[in-house]
């Protein structure tokens, strides 16, 4: 399926290879993983988180 939609930011947080992970929900425009802010985790970390966690996918 090509839906031509981004499914996830990764932000460089300045610390090393820390990024604030976010996704693109049904509001079409990029909302932070966690409620209460932005997930920062390092780059791999986001990665794995991506490719295995349904908020990503369930919009696409």
């Amino acid at each position: 399926m090509n839906t031509e939609a981004p499914i996830a930011r990764l932000k460089p947080t300045g610390n090393g290879e820390d990024v604030q992970l976010g996704y693109w929900p049904h509001r079409r425009t990029w909302a932070d993983v966690a409620d209460m802010g932005g997930v920062v985790m390092p780059l791999d970390d986001a990665l794995e988180f991506i490719a295995h966690a349904g908020i990503v996918w369930t919009w696409i």
